[in-house]
C-alpha cells in the first residue's frame, strides 16, 4: 500500500485470497485514470471527460496532453470540413466552402461568410457579368458595350445576338436602310424606294421598315430587338417582349439581364405575358417553393428535413428526429438531429447529435458503494465503486474487494489503525506493500537513503546511503549527473552508513588505475595516439585507416579522452577531432589543370575542394564566363568599355549595341528615336525622316489620313519641316507640310493607248469625280475623237482648200472624208442652184431670189436654219426660220435665235432614251441649235459617279470609300476601293499606315506591328529582351 500511497495513488487487490499473491495494483485518484500492476500507475487526466462545451456546440473534444500537470489544454475541434479549434472552450467553426466548390471556367468562387454554409457563389470574370448562389452562374457579355461606336459612327445599330459567346456582334442597318448585318464590322446599307415612302408607318409603331426586293408592294414592318414578332406586310406588326432576356433598368446591377438578376439569388425568371411590360417575376427553384414575386426576389421556403437537396438532411439523422426550425430558403443547413427519449440532446446546425443518458439514474449499487457512468453516450457501462479508502469497482454490479485498501491513508477517521502521519512526522515515507494484509504498513528511510521499518519509523541502522548511487548535495551526483561518470571514471563509496558522508572518490578507467582524493575527480593522463611503449595506439589506427593514404594522429590534451585529432598529409588538407579526417584537395594545384586554363589566358579556380572533378576555368576581366574542367567561352560587354562611350558622347546621345558578346569589335552606335542610323565602332550619322519618325515637326498621320503618301526629300536632322504629301497614282499632286490637292488625269495611265494609234490623249475633266472620260484625238489635219479608246480619224479636205470655194461664194464639200481619199473635194453653188465642180470653182450657177444669194443663204445655213424668201421679185425680204425640232422666232434678214434641247427633243443627234434606259440623267448644257449639236451627256445617278463624253452613255463608278472611309480614318488607316465598278460592291479595304502592311476588306484592319523588329537593339544594348505588348 505504501508503494501506491507514495505515488499519491490508491492500492487495490482484486483477489484478496491468500493463494492469489502479487495481483495488487495502484489506481490513480479521480478524475485521473490509470492502473499499475504491483507498482505505481502512470496516471493520465483526460479533461474531455468533464468538458461539455464541445458536445453542446456539436464539436469534438480533444486532449492531446493527458499528463495530470497539463491542465486547461483541452480543445474543441469543429467537425469536417472545418478544421478550426479553440482551447478550453467551443470553437468558432470557419470553413471556406470554395475549397471544395467547383465553378465553371472563367468564373470564380466567393464565400461571403465562412461561418455559415450554403452561401457560396460563382461569379463571372470581367468583362462578363453574372452570379449564382451554390452553382455555376449564367455569364453574359454584351460586346456592343465596346463596339457600339463602330456601328453608330456609320449611322448603324450594334447588336450582340448571343451575349454568352464572343465575336458575334454585328452592325445592322437602321430604317429605312436595308442590308445584311455585318459580323464584327460595318454593314453595307441601301435605302429602298418603298421604305422611303412608308417607313413612317413602321416607325410610328417603333418598328423597322424593310423592303426585301425591288418589287412593289412587298415592304414589311419588323420588330426591333429585343422585341420579336412576325413581319407585318405593308403595315405595323404585333411585337412581343420576353423581359427575362433584356437588361434590368431597375436592378442594382443595371448592366445584367433581368434573368441574371433572379439568377444572382438562385431563382428563375418568368415573363407571364409577353405583351405586357414590367410583369416579369422571380420564381423559386425546386425543391424550394413560394409565390413568384413581380420585379423582385421571391420569398422561398425549404424544409430541409422533408425535401431532397444538397444541403438537406435526407436520412442523415437515422434513428434520431430531424427538425428545421427556419424553413427560409436563404437559411440553409440549419436543420438539427434530436435524440429519441430518454435522451433529450439536440445537435448543432446540420449535424448528427451524440445522444447522452446517465444510466446511474436507474442503476442499483449497495449503500456502501457509489454508482458511476463513465461514458453517458454508451449504454450498459455503469459500474459500482467502493467508498474510500477502498478502490474496488464492479461493472454493472456490486463491486468486490471493498475491504482492500492502502493503510498509508493519512485520515485515521476513514481508516482506523492505519499509518496516519506517523512516517511523515519522522520525515519518512509511508508504504503499504500488500493492501490485502492489515498492519503491514511501513516507514521508508528519507531520500537519498534506502531502507524501512514495518509499523514504525525506521531507525538509523535501518537506512543505507550509497553516495555514488544516489543524488544529493554531498553525493557524487548533486543533480547534474555523476561527476565521476561524466569524467569517464568509476565512483566508489567505502562507507554506506547514513552517518558517513562525503567519503566517495573517483577512479580512473583502465589503462590508468588512479584513485582521487575524497569527493574529487582523479587526474588521468594518457596519450591517446600512443601507449607508454611508443607503439601506435587505437586512435592512431583510426587515423591510419583512410582508404587512400595515412593520416597523422595528434592528442592535444593527455588529460582528456576522445580529443585526439586526425590530420591529412600534404598536399591534401583537413583535420577532424576523434575520427578520420575528410581530406580535401584544391585541384588547381595540379599542374595539368592549371596549365589548361593558363595557356588560354584564363584563371583556374576550385570552389569546392571537398569534391573532385569540379575545377573551372574563369575568364579574366572585363570578360565574363567559366567552364567546368576546360577552357571557358568568354563574353565581353563591349558597350561598357571606354571606346564605346563615343555613343553616349554624341550629340544627341546614341545607343550602344553589342549583338554578340563572344565577338570583339562588333559593337555599334545606333541613333535614338526619332532619328535613325547606325555605325560600327563609333558614332553614327543620324538621319531624320519626318515621314516615318514621331516628332513635333513630323508628318504623323496627316498624309495617310488623306489617303496620300509622305515624302521627305532631305532626311537630315538639320532639315526640318520639308516633308510633303503626294497623291497616290493615278491621282497626281503634292503639297509641302500638309494634305495635297489631287488631280486625276487619266491620261497618265491610258496615254499609251492613244500613242499606239498615233493620236493624242486628252482628259477633259481631270478630277477624281469624273472618271472614264479620257479620249483619243486625231492629229491635224485628221479629225476625230474616240472615248476611252482610239478614234476613227477622217480627212475633210474642205478644212484646208475650202477657201477656194468660199471665195467664189460657193460651198465646199468632201464626199469621202477617208484619210486615203484626196483630191475629190467639190465646190457647190449656193442653193437653190445645184451646179458644182470637182476640185474647182463651179461655173454658171443659176440663182433666183434672195435666198439664192450666197451671202444671204450662208447666214441661215451657217446657223443650220432655213432661208425663206416669200417674194423672190423683191430684194431684202428674206428671213431665217428654225428647222424642226429646233424652235425659236424667225428673224428678218438675219439668223434666228434657235434652240434645241437634245435631251427632250427627237432628232438624229438627240439623246432619246439612251440615258434613261441606262438609269442615268441626260443634260444638254449647250442648246444652240447650230453650235450646240451633239453636246448632250449622260450623268450617273447618286451615289454612283461619272459623266459621259458627248452623245455617249456614262460608264458609272461607285467608289465605296466615299461612304466608308470613316471606318478606316477612325482607325488611322487609308480607305481603298480596288474595283470601283458598280457591280463590285463590298470590296473596299482599309490599309494600315506604314510600316504596317495589313489590309482588311469591309472593316478596319488589324495593324499589328511588332516594334521590337526595328527597335530590339535598344533593349539588347541594355542586356534586356524587347517585348511589344501592343502590336497596334
Amino acid at each position: 500500500g505504501d508503494v501506491c500511497s507514495g505515488a499519491g495513488q490508491g492500492c487495490r487487490d482484486t483477489n484478496a485470497s491468500a493463494t492469489s499473491l502479487r495481483d495488487w495494483e495502484c489506481v490513480c485518484p479521480a478524475p485521473q485514470t490509470g492502473v499499475g500492476l504491483h507498482g505505481a500507475a502512470n496516471c493520465t487526466l483526460d479533461e474531455c471527460s468533464g468538458a461539455t462545451a464541445c458536445a453542446e456546440a456539436g464539436q469534438v473534444c480533444r486532449d492531446t496532453n493527458q499528463r495530470p500537470s497539463a491542465v486547461g489544454d483541452w480543445e474543441c475541434v469543429c467537425p469536417p470540413p472545418s478544421d478550426s479549434t479553440a482551447t478550453s472552450g467551443a470553437a468558432v467553426c470557419e470553413y471556406n466552402e470554395c475549397l471544395n466548390a467547383t465553378c465553371p471556367e472563367k468564373q470564380k468562387c466567393v464565400d461571403p461568410n465562412v461561418t455559415t454554409s450554403g452561401d457560396w457563389t460563382c461569379e463571372c470574370l470581367l468583362p462578363s457579368v453574372g452570379v449564382r448562389v451554390g452553382g455555376g452562374a449564367s455569364c453574359t457579355h454584351d460586346e456592343c458595350d465596346v463596339h457600339s461606336a463602330d456601328c453608330t459612327s456609320h449611322g448603324q445599330h450594334c447588336v450582340d445576338t448571343n451575349t454568352t459567346t464572343d465575336n458575334d456582334w454585328a452592325c445592322e442597318c437602321l430604317s429605312p436602310d436595308v442590308g445584311e448585318p455585318q459580323l464584327m464590322g460595318v454593314a453595307v446599307c441601301q435605302t429602298t424606294l418603298e421604305c422611303i415612302d412608308y417607313h413612317a408607318v413602321c416607325e410610328a409603331a417603333e418598328q423597322h421598315c424593310r423592303d426585301p426586293s425591288e418589287s412593289l408592294g412587298d415592304w414589311v414592318c419588323e420588330c426591333i430587338a429585343p422585341y420579336a414578332g412576325p413581319d407585318g406586310a405593308q403595315n405595323a406588326t404585333v411585337c412581343t417582349l420576353d423581359e427575362c432576356a433584356v437588361l434590368c433598368p431597375t436592378c442594382a446591377q443595371q448592366d445584367a439581364a433581368i434573368a441574371g438578376f433572379c439568377d444572382q439569388h438562385g431563382q428563375g425568371c418568368a415573363d407571364p405575358d409577353f405583351k405586357t411590360e414590367q410583369d416579369w417575376t422571380c420564381t423559386c427553384p425546386a425543391p424550394s417553393s413560394g409565390p413568384a414575386a413581380t420585379q423582385a426576389v421571391a420569398v422561398c421556403t425549404l424544409d430541409e428535413c422533408a425535401e431532397p437537396c444538397p444541403t438537406c438532411a435526407e436520412g442523415t439523422c437515422g434513428d434520431q428526429l430531424c427538425h428545421d426550425a427556419n424553413t427560409s430558403a436563404l437559411e440553409l443547413k440549419d436543420w438539427v438531429c434530436r435524440c429519441a427519449p430518454p435522451s433529450s440532446s439536440e445537435a448543432q446546425r446540420a449535424r448528427v447529435q451524440t445522444c447522452t443518458y446517465n444510466e446511474c439514474e436507474d442503476a442499483m449499487c449497495p449503500a456502501d458503494q457509489a454508482c458511476v457512468d463513465p461514458n453517458v453516450t454508451v449504454d450498459s457501462n455503469w459500474e459500482c465503486r467502493c467508498l474510500p479508502p477502498a478502490t474496488g469497482t464492479g461493472a454493472m454490479q456490486a463491486a468486490s474487494g471493498c475491504d482492500e485498501y492502502n493503510e498509508c491513508v493519512p485520515d485515521l477517521s476513514v481508516c482506523p489503525g492505519c499509518a496516519g502521519d506517523t512516517c511523515e512526522d519522522a520525515g519518512q515515507h509511508c508504504a503499504d506493500p500488500d493492501v490485502g494484509v492489515k498492519g503491514d504498513w511501513r516507514c521508508e528511510c528519507a531520500a537519498p537513503a534506502r531502507g524501512y521499518r514495518t509499523g514504525a519509523p525506521a531507525a538509523e541502522a535501518d537506512c543505507v546511503l550509497d553516495e555514488c548511487a544516489e543524488s544529493c548535495a554531498h553525493c557524487a551526483d548533486t543533480g547534474a549527473g555523476n561527476v565521476c561518470v561524466q569524467s569517464g571514471q568509476a565512483c566508489e563509496d567505502g562507507n554506506t552508513s547514513v552517518a558517513s558522508t562525503s567519503d566517495w572518490a573517483c577512479r580512473c578507467a583502465p589503462p590508468l588505475d588512479v584513485i582521487a582524493a575524497l569527493t574529487a575527480v582523479a587526474i588521468c593522463e594518457v596519450d591517446e595516439c600512443h601507449d607508454e611503449f611508443g607503439a601506435l595506439g587505437v586512435p592512431g589506427a583510426v587515423c591510419n585507416a583512410t582508404a587512400n593514404a595515412t593520416q597523422d594522429c595528434y592528442d592535444p590534451s593527455w588529460t582528456a579522452m576522445g580529443d585526439f585529432v586526425c590530420s591529412c598529409r600534404a598536399p591534401e588538407e583537413g583535420s577532424a577531432p576523434g575520427r578520420a579526417a575528410n581530406c580535401t584537395l584544391d585541384e588547381c594545384l595540379i599542374e595539368a589543370h592549371n596549365d589548361t586554363c593558363r595557356f588560354v589566358g584564363q584563371l583556374c579556380r576550385d570552389d569546392d575542394v571537398a569534391t573532385d572533378g569540379n575545377w573551372i576555368c574563369q575568364c579574366p576581366a572585363p570578360a565574363t564566363g567559366s567552364r567546368l574542367m576546360g577552357p571557358a567561352t568568354c563574353l565581353t560587354q563591349e558597350c561598357e568599355l571606354e571606346d564605346a562611350k563615343a555613343c553616349g558622347a554624341a550629340d544627341p546621345p546614341q545607343l550602344c549595341v553589342d549583338p554578340n558578346l563572344r565577338i570583339h569589335d562588333d559593337w555599334s552606335c545606333q541613333c535614338a528615336a526619332p532619328t535613325t542610323g547606325a555605325a560600327p565602332l563609333g558614332a553614327a550619322n543620324c538621319t531624320l525622316d519626318e515621314c516615318e519618325a514621331d516628332c513635333s515637326t513630323c508628318a504623323g498621320t496627316v498624309c495617310s489620313d488623306a489617303g496620300q503618301t509622305c515624302h521627305d526629300p532631305v532626311a537630315a536632322l538639320a532639315s526640318r519641316k520639308d516633308w510633303e504629301c503626294r497623291c497616290v497614282l493615278p491621282h497626281v499632286g503634292a503639297a509641302d507640310g500638309g494634305k495635297a490637292v489631287c488631280v486625276h488625269d487619266e491620261c497618265t495611265v491610258h496615254a499609251g493607248v492613244c500613242d499606239a494609234a498615233g493620236q493624242a490623249c486628252n482628259d477633259p475633266i481631270a478630277t477624281p469625280e469624273y472618271l472614264y472620260d479620257w479620249e483619243c484625238i486625231c492629229r491635224s489635219p485628221l479629225q476625230g475623237v474616240g472615248t476611252m479608246g482610239p478614234a476613227t480619224c477622217s480627212l475633210d479636205e474642205c478644212t484646208t482648200v475650202g477657201v477656194v470655194c468660199s471665195a467664189a461664194g460657193q460651198a465646199c464639200h468632201d464626199p469621202d472624208v477617208g484619210p486615203l481619199s484626196t483630191g475629190d473635194w467639190e465646190c457647190h453653188c449656193a442653193p437653190p442652184a445645184v451646179e458644182y465642180d470637182i476640185a474647182n470653182v463651179a461655173g454658171n450657177c443659176t440663182y433666183l431670189g434672195d435666198c439664192r444669194l450666197p451671202e444671204v443663204e450662208s447666214v441661215c445655213t451657217a446657223a443650220g436654219q432655213a432661208c425663206v424668201d416669200d417674194d423672190k421679185t423683191e430684194d431684202d425680204v428674206w428671213r431665217c426660220e428654225c428647222v424642226h425640232p429646233a424652235s425659236g422666232a424667225a428673224a428678218s434678214n438675219a439668223a434666228a435665235a434657235c434652240e434645241l434641247d437634245e435631251c427632250s427633243a427627237q432628232c438624229a443627234t438627240c439623246a432619246g432614251q439612251r440615258c434613261s434606259d441606262a438609269g442615268q440623267e441626260c443634260r444638254d448644257d449647250n442648246k444652240d441649235a447650230a453650235a450646240g449639236l451633239n453636246t448632250w451627256v449622260c450623268l450617273c445617278a447618286s451615289p454612283r459617279v461619272g459623266v459621259s463624253a458627248p452623245t455617249k452613255v456614262a460608264v458609272c463608278t461607285l467608289d465605296e470609300c466615299l461612304s466608308h472611309a470613316g471606318t478606316c480614318t477612325a482607325a488611322l488607316q487609308t480607305c481603298y476601293d480596288p474595283d470601283i465598278a458598280v457591280t463590285a460592291l463590298g470590296d473596299w479595304e482599309c490599309h494600315c499606315a506604314p510600316p504596317a502592311t495589313q489590309t482588311a476588306r469591309g472593316q478596319a484592319a488589324d495593324c499589328s506591328h511588332d516594334e521590337c523588329g526595328p527597335n530590339g537593339a535598344t533593349c539588347a544594348a541594355a542586356g534586356q529582351d524587347c517585348v511589344d505588348g501592343d502590336h497596334r
